[in-house]
């Protein structure tokens, strides 16, 4: 982007990415790069490696996406208060996160509250934490599987598991696999938790059909011999068809929603030659605004599209020519190295 450092600003105002075509030298100007990650935070990969390390730069960065995090300097991603902006944002910004911050309780409680399953990154010692854990479990049921086999084995904390998730039932220890009161409430969370039974109560009728209940196909799930039970094989079957009837009465909503402007030919409906010259105009004049602001959307989303692969082009054209130079110095070198011999 061979522009002045005023068109610059201008352009990452409007688009963070923009920065990919700015020059180095201004890639690596502050106010430059803070417009634009305000806009995206994602653009600190294309900011110079002393305004990766720069702090205020980062926050601003991580505050838009906490993901961010993950260009920031390794000074940076060690920092609490940059961390914790990180993760607020968003937990999953955890991953990028120094060992020692994966081990720090106030970080990892802050990240496992809207991203339960970065549970896995944290220390073992947190996640053996059983405050932590019951978090971490609230926001995602299948966390569970990253907990410490004591917490897998701790009833409440797997009840908080499958009241989130059914299938958390999977990461339980095999004596809550066996607990009626565990399963059950499973079972009614997603059927096909069942799955997950001890045999024993794959093999109960009663849970058998709480699960099909729930979900029709839990069924393949029961004993072999409740699979042929013909009261539960007409229950699952019944769950099956009132799912798919939900289900193409949810699409026929939406196809209605989306047919909804012919539907305003219901308000037509009272047909163009019974509507008044003043009506016929207003439909016209709403018709011209939609038309115009779709097509400045569409404008808007084509430039964008086109700067990021002209981006692309500019950085691979910009590779090839380093290669280059690369291969005439070493092709010079030995050219020089074999006339001195």
């Amino acid at each position: 982007m061979g522009y002045n450092k005023e068109q610059v600003l201008e352009e990452v105002k409007n688009d963070g990415y923009a920065l990919v075509f700015a020059s180095l030298e201004l890639q690596a100007d502050k106010e430059v790069v803070m417009e634009a990650v305000k806009n995206y935070g994602y653009a600190l990969e294309y900011a110079s490696l002393e305004l990766k390390a720069d702090k205020e730069v980062v926050m601003e960065a991580v505050k838009n996406d906490g993901k961010a995090l993950f260009y920031a300097s390794p000074e940076l991603q060690a920092d609490k208060e940059v961390v914790m902006e990180a993760v607020k944002n968003d937990g999953g910004a955890l991953v990028f996160a120094s060992p020692e911050l994966k081990a720090d309780r106030e970080v990892v409680m802050e990240a496992v509250k809207n991203r339960g399953y970065v549970l896995a990154v944290a220390s073992s010692e947190l996640k053996a934490n059983r405050e932590v854990v019951m978090e971490a479990v609230r926001n995602d049921g299948e966390a569970l599987a990253c907990a410490s086999l004591e917490l897998q084995e701790d009833r409440e904390v797997v009840m908080e598991a499958i009241k989130n998730d059914g299938d958390a039932l999977k990461a339980a220890s095999p004596e809550l696999k066996a607990d009626r009161e565990v399963v059950m409430e499973a079972v009614k969370n997603n059927g096909s938790a069942l799955h997950y039974a001890s045999p024993e109560l794959q093999a109960d009728r009663e849970f058998a059909m709480e699960a099909v209940r729930s979900n029709g196909k839990a069924l393949k799930y029961a004993s072999p011999e409740l699979q042929e039970d013909e009261e539960l094989k007409a229950e699952a079957k019944k769950q099956i068809e009132l799912k798919e009837q939900r289900e193409s009465e949810t699409k026929e909503k939406e196809t209605k929603k989306d047919d909804k402007q012919v539907e305003q030919g219901g308000k037509t409906d009272k047909s163009l030659e019974d509507m008044s010259l003043e009506e016929l105009l207003n439909i016209e004049a709403e018709t011209e605004v939609e038309i115009k602001e779709t097509e400045a959307e569409i404008e808007k989303e084509r430039q964008k599209v086109l700067q990021r692969v002209k981006g692309k082009i500019a950085l691979a054209r910009q590779k090839r020519a380093e290669l280059e130079a690369l291969r005439r110095e070493i092709s010079g070198e030995q050219e020089h190295d074999n006339s001195r011999e």
